[in-house]
């Protein structure tokens, strides 16, 4: 993320005005906007929030991302792929569970995870938004943190929901009893996480 952000100081531009740097098929272009964000009537930002540290780089990438798109409109939903390309300019590969075994998912995920590689996941289902038995939001992306093998065998996958809530409740999530203290510590987990 640090190189979409072309204003190299790092605090909040006494004018206002902000450059960040995307990719269409490779190819960089520069957008630049102000610091004119949407607010709710309660003067929160509207859409991307400011995050807990009070910092605006989310909803500052945001308002840029939604400029090169067009508007705010064009970047509700999509693809994680599609997303990531424009970040990154890099090509993206999407793999789908239903053409790979579990063990072929597992090895593409390690070899990427120790690449540093983007890596997304996505659930199934409609644009309603409701949520699984799991707590999985339907139709949403994920971004993968990691992955870990733990000593027991069993295999993790860290994910990350972008919007910080409806949090997953299923085998192996923070209050599940699967976890032990020496697993918890293996897997580098924490209470927060």
């Amino acid at each position: 993320m640090q190189k979409v952000f072309l204003n190299t100081e790092s605090t909040l531009n006494a004018k206002g005005i902000y450059a960040l740097q995307f990719h269409s098929l490779g190819v960089p272009h520069t957008i630049v906007i102000d610091d004119y964000l949407p607010l709710t009537q309660g003067n929160n930002t509207m859409l991307a929030h400011a995050g807990d540290d009070k910092s605006l780089w989310g909803p500052i990438f945001e308002k840029a991302f939604a400029k090169y798109h067009g508007n705010y409109l064009q970047i509700a939903g999509g693809w994680p792929t599609v997303g990531a390309r424009t970040v990154a300019g890099g090509p993206g590969e999407t793999y789908s569970h239903s053409e790979f075994s579990a063990d072929d998912l597992w090895t593409m995920l390690k070899k990427h995870d120790g690449l540093d590689d983007i890596l997304q996941a996505g659930t199934p289902g409609t644009s309603d938004r409701n949520t699984n038995e799991y707590g999985l939001v339907n139709s949403h992306a994920y971004t993968v943190i990691g992955v870990k093998e733990l000593s027991s065998g069993d295999r993790l996958v860290h994910l990350r929901n972008p919007w910080g809530s409806d949090s997953f409740n299923g085998d192996w999530s923070d209050k599940s009893d699967k976890w032990t203290a020496a697993l918890r510590q293996e897997a580098g987990a924490t209470d927060d996480q």
